[in-house]
């Protein structure tokens, strides 16, 4: 199976789930630098993770990055991870999705980040609570 075919699944699922489930508020995302120039700013990078004093999942399936109005960015759904529409040429991306949902993470750096990078990124996660029902956490941070 291609990789748009899997990631075109992944994101179905999580459309699905995301659909019957709540939505909640411990995620955050950081960007670093907070500003930057085109000039002088070598890297720009965006993570998300979970905050372990408030965080109650108990399993993580989905973390996804991307700018606010298109496509993901990554995508990494505890198997693989997976650059997505929305991503260009000088994006990196890592992450893991760890039993230990506070150890779970995604990030993005962008090397050589110009104007075009400039806005609000996105972080989104589906994930099982402590009643191991499914739940969808979005956060965002504007640049």
């Amino acid at each position: 199976m291609a990789h748009s075919t899997r990631f075109k699944l992944h994101v179905f699922i999580a459309v699905l789930f995301a659909a019957y489930f709540h939505v909640g508020t411990t995620l955050h995302i950081e960007v670093h630098p907070e500003t930057y120039s085109e000039l002088t700013t070598i890297e720009l990078n965006i993570t998300c993770f979970a905050d372990g004093s408030t965080y109650s999942a108990n399993k993580v399936f989905i973390m996804e990055i991307g700018k606010k109005g298109h496509s993901p960015m990554a995508v990494h759904n505890c198997k693989e991870l997976i650059k997505g529409q929305g991503s260009k040429e000088n994006i990196k991306a890592e992450g893991h999705i760890d039993t230990d949902a506070k150890k779970s993470y995604l990030q993005l750096t962008i090397t050589n980040p110009g104007m075009d990078d400039v806005g609000t990124y996105t972080c989104l996660t589906y994930y099982l609570d402590e009643s191991y029902k499914m739940k969808e956490e979005i956060t965002d941070k504007k640049n």
